[in-house]
């Protein structure tokens, strides 16, 4: 039986096309055979063949027991099996597990037959393990989310499931983890309709099974106590055929899990899947659970100054490629922000995958960083249907932050000029024409050099509704702006995409209204070459989907080709949208507000009626505005300089021959669509993670040229900065 086994396990390391049915096969073999033998090994205990004959009474009985002990212990019980029966029959309804161990990693891409996708199937994919990837050492790397040299572009398992994965593509695993896919169909033959796994190398001759090692850095250490699962890769497709989808969730605490979509195909409303676990909802978990997503290394046993990112035993929806550290001399001194050798967390950003939230939007805050800080418009946002979704480290809601030279100081339209003077002359005026119910898309993520804060940023997306009602107070204006890429800070060096050419909001529907219009006298949208919107369409109850659908179109998302000119190819939108409902409101009302399938996703208090005058309902007071600590102590060293050396220095950040960007007045379409259902998905390029989008060449520029001016007026010493700072390298930028 042992030789049998052990000859089973050789052959599944040589073989792959029959890999799986042979794994199943030889464990059930086996399992046979070792059950067999101990049956037969205690009934002899029991035979007249037993040691224990001319035995008695109790010293048979003790005779009989001790030799039943001795007997080859009892197997666990048969792994279910690799494939369900539906796995491979398109006519099979209900949930289907289909399990791939040792994927093919040898090729770029394999079809599996064995695996068959019908219309309308709702796909989830888990995957976990390692993959020998060749060449010298400790050479296995995980199989989601590798790390290590070159893993940014190579090393990632993929998946393609033709009208399941956006347009159709083969992308990465970890792209599609957390995710419910729906399967059309739609143009493609149902012959076609099957599973495809592929591997991102660039050279596949060496890659496997074998020999297993702890992988680089350690990544592939077998370890179930913490969680590690250093073995061979595997990957689960469930299918629900005809049946709902179970409640999407992970075993790694930080996963971001949404059950909806916006109208973009975004995720809606999510929360950590540690939140998702009924002892936990409404809590709010720690990064420390998860060593603060960073990892100190060391050089011969000697300590790095500074820790470095490290999460695979976090999340599997992030890898190195969705990390955006500082450098040059942002890196010196975002590092030194995080304390050398006592830090605790990485000096940078570790980014998920662009979501959508709606809620409430606190105080904006500006005036009191600018000229000396990064330029950032910052507000908090709270969840009004959940507890403190995404929230982290006792932290209630989630900070929200945008670069004001990329948006706010380009935007012409009449209603976001008053809101740029009301910030930078008037907190309260600017809190009227912001603060209240809002919908918001941004990149989500932690923010290592302030304490693993949860953030959105950049923000791609706003429509926020004025506080504040010029004529009745069925009259609204939403304050709406939308962009499709952006930095993210002063410890930051990238640009993040967001993957949408075209943008939707939906705007809830007004309890108690009977119809909505727009007021196109008032109704004023401005934006770059090649935008165009809004389209209105409109969707009254009883349709689950009731809401204002506003849809803009900005066209691809393209790197700044100079830090001086931002309107080149940088699409945004901005403008006021003037709403005026008919019927009368509703005191107090509650409305479901539900995806765009019609699937509920949580209750939401809109917006509150108290006789004629109106606000919004806030679950809880919203977080005080954090401040940037890099960015502070770089404006208390310029507030330590005299007046005139103060003002060059603020001069230092607009540079020379610097543009704004080219807009003009979008055309009011003065139509509104009638709907019974919500409007299809708008046919963008959509990919749900991280998207870099190359060098935050503007950003960087202005920085470096505040930091020069700095070290020239205070004789390379800057107060309470490392001198450091004063000579770290600066990379030319045109």
């Amino acid at each position: 039986m042992t030789l049998l086994c052990l000859l089973g396990s050789c052959l599944l390391q040589e073989t792959s096309r029959l890999r799986n049915f042979a794994l199943a096969l030889i464990l059930l073999t086996c399992f046979a055979m070792a059950a067999h033998a101990q049956d037969s090994c205690q009934a002899t205990c029991r035979s007249s063949d037993s040691p224990c004959t001319g035995l008695t009474g109790t010293k048979f009985t003790e005779c009989v027991k001790q030799c039943v002990q001795g007997c080859p212990p009892e197997d666990p019980p048969p792994p279910p099996r690799l494939l369900d029966p539906g796995c491979g029959d398109r006519t099979i309804t209900g949930k289907i597990n289909c399990m791939i161990v040792e994927p093919v990693v040898t090729e770029h891409e394999t079809a599996y037959p064995s695996v068959l996708f019908a219309p309308g199937d709702i796909v989830e994919v888990t995957a976990d393990g390692c993959v020998q990837t060749g060449g010298h050492g400790n050479t296995w790397k995980r199989y989601v989310n590798p790390s290590g040299p070159n893993s940014v572009s190579l090393y990632h398992g993929l998946i393609r499931i033709l009208t399941g994965t956006q347009n159709s593509a083969l992308v990465r695993i970890n792209s599609v983890i957390g995710k419910q896919l729906q399967v059309t169909g739609v143009g493609v033959p149902s012959s076609e309709l099957m599973l495809h796994l592929g591997y991102e190398d660039d050279g596949y001759s060496d890659n496997g099974y074998y020999s297993h090692d702890d992988g680089t850095e350690d990544q592939c250490k077998i370890d179930p106590t913490h969680g590690l699962d250093g073995g061979p890769a595997h990957l689960t497709v469930t299918i629900y055929r005809a049946v709902p989808p179970d409640t999407t969730g992970s075993r790694f605490d930080f996963d971001v899990i949404s059950n909806a979509l916006d109208p973009n195909g975004l995720p809606y409303n999510p929360l950590w899947s540690w939140q998702q676990r009924p002892e936990n909802q409404g809590k709010i978990p720690n990064t420390s659970q998860c060593h603060n997503f960073s990892t100190r290394g060391s050089t011969l046993g000697i300590p790095d100054e500074f820790m470095s990112p490290s999460f695979a035993d976090c999340t599997d929806q992030a890898d190195t490629s969705s990390v955006d550290e500082p450098i040059e001399i942002n890196g010196t001194l975002c590092r030194y922000a995080t304390t050398p050798y006592f830090g605790d967390t990485f000096s940078g950003h570790v980014n998920w995958f662009p979501i959508t939230v709606e809620g409430s939007a606190g105080r904006v805050d500006h005036g009191d960083v600018f000229p000396f800080g990064d330029d950032d418009y910052t507000f908090s946002y709270n969840s009004q249907e959940q507890a403190n979704p995404l929230s982290v480290n006792g932290r209630s809601g989630l900070h929200v932050e945008f670069d004001s030279d990329e948006t706010v100081d380009n935007f012409t339209s009449l209603e976001w000029a008053a809101f740029h003077r009301a910030v930078d002359n008037n907190q309260d005026r600017a809190s009227q024409l912001f603060r209240g119910h809002t919908i918001l898309t941004g990149m989500f993520g932690l923010d290592g050099e302030h304490g693993m804060k949860a953030e959105l940023h950049p923000l791609y997306a706003l429509a926020t509704l004025r506080d504040n009602f010029e004529n009745d107070p069925k009259d609204e204006v939403w304050l709406m702006f939308v962009r499709n890429q952006g930095d993210e800070g002063y410890c930051s060096s990238q640009i993040w995409n967001a993957g949408f050419e075209d943008y939707t909001f939906r705007l809830r529907w007004l309890p108690g209204m009977t119809s909505v219009d727009v007021n196109w006298d008032k109704t004023e949208f401005v934006g770059t070459d090649g935008t165009s919107g809004p389209i209105i369409s409109v969707v009254p109850p009883p349709s689950p989907a009731a809401g204002v659908y506003v849809r803009f179109h900005l066209g691809p998302a393209v790197a700044t080709s100079s830090i001086f000119d931002p309107g080149a190819s940088v699409p945004f939108v901005n403008g006021g949208l003037h709403l005026v409902w008919t019927g009368t409101p509703i005191a107090h009302p509650v409305g479901a507000v539900r995806a765009n399938d019609g699937a509920d996703v949580g209750v939401l208090n809109p917006r509150e009626w108290s006789g004629s005058t109106a606000g919004t309902a806030v679950a809880q007071p919203p977080t005080a505005v954090e401040t940037d600590q890099i960015e502070q102590a770089i404006r208390s060293a310029i507030d330590k300089l005299p007046a005139a050396q103060r003002s060059r220095v603020a001069k230092a950040r607009i540079l020379r021959g610097t543009r704004t960007a080219r807009v003009h007045r979008l055309p009011p379409t003065r139509s509104i669509t009638r709907m019974t259902s919500a409007p299809a998905v708008a046919g963008t390029s959509t990919r749900l993670h991280a998207i870099k989008g190359g060098p935050a060449n503007r950003k960087m520029a202005r920085d470096a040229a505040e930091i020069k001016a700095l070290c020239s007026a205070s004789h390379n010493a800057p107060a309470g900065l490392p001198a450091s700072v004063c000579t770290a390298p600066v990379t030319v930028r045109h």
